[in-house]
């Protein structure tokens, strides 16, 4: 016979009532009378000893034991109809020690009284087997060896445990814990099961427990102890089709050792709050809903040792808040982890993801706190995939082998947020920030290595953005605007901390969109906001592009340290023409805190005989096969801290001259002062308008404080420069 759900104690106890007050048929009922005694002994039972003949329903007996006695099964062949042990309120034990007792229906064992099975050997098989069945019963049953074969078991609709040290158990339709009701089970004990559905408390020590279809863990209000729990621990080991924990009520599951094996799913909160605590030994599964129910709903899984394998999916709050915690040795590891409505706080550990790791997969915001000693390996991963996606390492290793996308569709938010010690290395990153989205990548800490492109290009509403305020960022190809749609707009802003970039683009044109390009901005905080040091731009290959992007030095510095016979000096002389804007330094190109007449940008090229060879430029050291950009003062030719006669010189010496294209750019270092085609008494005028001044100040190590201090020639000096000028004014073309 059997229930489809737990049955409440008054529906139960008539229940059981039915089965063995009003015999069905010809079925009878024979009681136990001595104290103690043998099954088998002539005489033990007031209606004789009870058998069954399946095909005679004139010898189905039903035994019951409810007057404090204990009878004793060691032979082969005990039959009976239903067993009923602690019947009426009474109390009894049977202890089945060999051979084997066979109950074609139930054995209820402490129906409305107190009832104890003791199985150390033989075999016990039965139709279902029901603990503590009614209002004020208790059911024992201790399975320390033999077999017990039934379809289904049921106990704790009032006090029951069930105790299993040995032995094998066999319930092949299933095995139901209702609120009061404990499985225990330890040793070389062996449990299989069709199902296991609980509302009370399993605890495992050692053992395995083989469920042929789910494990749920419901809870219920109304218990003592409203949440379901399974403990495992030790040597045990526990197999399952899916693995559901507060799927209808409140529950937990704790593993401190052994191996958990979920062959399709584990599922977290489907209706309820839901708690896993990993602390030691190995839990996989195929795949895994960690917060699968309602959004009122809290997931909680707290992992501080033991591996964790997902499969495949791991989805961290699918459709209910989830907190993940990874601590001490724990390992966590899936094909990928998508997170959403959730937040990962890895302080030590590994994640590790075969494929990729998503934060804010859609709709609620997603978080990974990232510190300590915590490591993260992915193939790639995405921040802000559909939803809001937050990462924030302030320790801990991130190693991610293709990529990391940021802001990935329409609306999405993603944020990196780098600080502390944290490490970060990755191939590609990409800052997209799509439609009404946002994608910012912001550096105030740790170490970040970006080996390929780092891209920073938006097409939507808000500007994709970098910002580095302190740390290191090394980056292969820093490309800031896209390369796809003039709409790609990309933003940095460096205040602080250190840039190396092998190349920088700053906006693209788009072939495909006539006079058009991407717009790149990009910013290099002035000393007075970083700390008073310098900032030195360091990079091997530089691209600006001029129709709509700026590369902003403010005060600080630039160098390209370009591959010998490639020298990219026209080009940067163009891009600073075209920023320079008669003085207003707001164009389009390279542009600076420029002024009309004090200060200006630089150029020079370090291998050109004309220019006097500098082995550092703001304390960064320098080869002959670099172009160098120096916030100074205009006049100043040879890019040191001050103008003089060396300048003035050197002026002279190419006064006059015209480029041979009028589309080019007479260089710096020969006296060209306002970027046109040629020196001239421009030049001159402004070169004399700052005789004599002299940076105070250092190098990017010490404060800067460019005051100049301006030093006026002599008249007699002016007339004498007008005279050496005049002379020179015959134009001589600069081939």
């Amino acid at each position: 016979m059997h229930a489809s759900g737990p049955l409440r104690p008054v529906a139960a106890g008539l229940a059981v009532f039915l089965l063995l007050a009003a015999p069905a048929g010809a079925t009878f009922e024979t009681n136990w009378m001595p104290a103690t005694g043998n099954w088998s002994t002539p005489g033990q039972w007031d209606a004789g000893e009870p058998a069954y003949d399946p095909d005679d329903p004139d010898t189905w007996a039903n035994a019951v034991i409810e007057n404090g006695g204990t009878v004793t099964v060691d032979e082969a062949g005990e039959v009976c109809y239903n067993l009923g042990i602690g019947w009426r309120g009474g109390s009894g034990t049977l202890e089945l020690t060999d051979g084997n007792l066979t109950v074609a229906d139930t054995s209820i064992v402490g129906s409305w009284g107190t009832a104890t099975f003791v199985q150390s050997g033989g075999t016990h098989t039965c139709d279902a087997v029901r603990l503590g069945w009614s209002v004020g019963s208790h059911g024992e049953y201790e399975l320390s060896d033999g077999q017990l074969n039934t379809n289904f078991i049921e106990l704790g609709i009032w006090e029951a445990e069930f105790t299993q040290s040995g032995g094998a158990c066999t319930t092949t339709g299933g095995l139901r814990i209702n609120e009061r009701g404990t499985w225990a089970l330890s040793g070389n004990a062996e449990l299989d099961a069709g199902f296991i559905e609980s509302y009370g408390q399993i605890v495992q020590t050692g053992g395995a427990c083989s469920v042929d279809g789910d494990v749920t863990l419901r809870g219920a209000f109304g218990a003592p102890d409203p949440v379901a729990r399974y403990d495992l621990s030790g040597t045990s080991s526990l197999t399952a089709e899916n693995l559901n924990v507060a799927s209808g009520g409140a529950a937990v599951f704790t593993q401190a050792g052994g191996t958990v094996t979920v062959r399709n799913t584990l599922t977290l909160s489907t209706n309820y709050d839901g708690t896993y605590e990993l602390s030691a030994g190995t839990l996989d599964a195929a795949g895994a809903y960690l917060g699968g129910g309602g959004v009122n709903n809290d997931t909680t899984f707290t992992h501080t040792g033991g591996t964790f394998d997902v499969e495949w999916f791991l989805y961290l709050g699918h459709f209910s808040r989830a907190q993940y915690t990874l601590s001490g040795t724990g390992a966590l590891s899936a094909w990928a982890e998508l997170l959403t409505y959730a937040t990962m706080d890895h302080s030590a550990g590994t994640n590790t993801m075969d494929q990729y790791l998503s934060l804010g997969a859609y709709g609620p915001p997603a978080v990974y706190n990232l510190s300590g000693t915590g490591e993260v390996e992915a193939a790639w991963m995405t921040v802000g995939a559909s939803g809001h996606g937050t990462m924030n390492q302030t320790g801990g290793t991130c190693t991610i082998d293709q990529h990391i996308t940021v802001g990935t569709s329409g609306g999405a938010d993603g944020l990196y947020h780098l600080s502390g010690t944290g490490q970060l290395t990755v191939t590609d990153l990409e800052l997209l920030g799509i439609g009404s989205g946002s994608a910012t990548f912001r550096q105030t800490g740790g170490t970040a290595t970006v080996r390929g492109e780092f891209l920073v290009a938006s097409d939507g509403q808000h500007p994709a953005r970098l910002q580095l305020d302190a740390g290191t960022l090394e980056v292969g190809h820093l490309h800031v605007g896209g390369d796809t749609s003039m709409a790609d707009v990309g933003e940095v802003d460096w205040n602080g901390g250190t840039l190396n970039a092998e190349a920088i683009t700053v906006g693209q044109p788009i072939p495909w969109e006539p006079d058009g390009a991407s717009t790149g901005r990009f910013r290099l905080a002035a000393r007075a906001d970083s700390g008073g040091l310098v900032k030195v731009l360091a990079t091997k290959t530089l691209a600006v592009d001029t129709h709509h992007s700026y590369l902003d030095l403010a005060d600080n510095a630039l160098i390209v340290d370009y591959d010998p016979g490639a020298t990219p000096l026209d080009d940067v002389e163009a891009w600073v023409a075209s920023g320079w804007n008669s003085g207003a330094w707001d164009g389009t190109g390279i542009i600076c805190d420029g002024d009309t007449g004090t200060w200006a940008l630089g150029v020079a090229d370090n291998a050109d005989p004309d220019f006097p060879t500098r082995a550092d430029l703001e304390g960064v050291p320098v080869d002959e096969t670099s172009v160098l950009v120096r916030y100074t003062f205009y006049g100043n030719a040879n890019l040191d801290d001050r103008v003089d006669a060396a300048d003035l010189s050197k002026l002279l010496g190419h006064f006059g001259e015209v480029a041979a294209d009028p589309t080019d750019v007479m260089p710096w270092y020969l006296g060209n002062f306002n970027y046109d085609d040629r020196v001239d008494a421009a030049d001159l005028s402004k070169l004399l308008g700052n005789f004599g001044s002299i940076e105070t100040g250092g190098t990017g190590e010490a404060p800067a404080g460019l005051g100049g201090m301006a030093l006026a020639p002599e008249p007699a000096t002016l007339a004498l420069l007008a005279l050496g000028a005049g002379a020179m004014l015959a134009r001589r073309r600069r081939s």
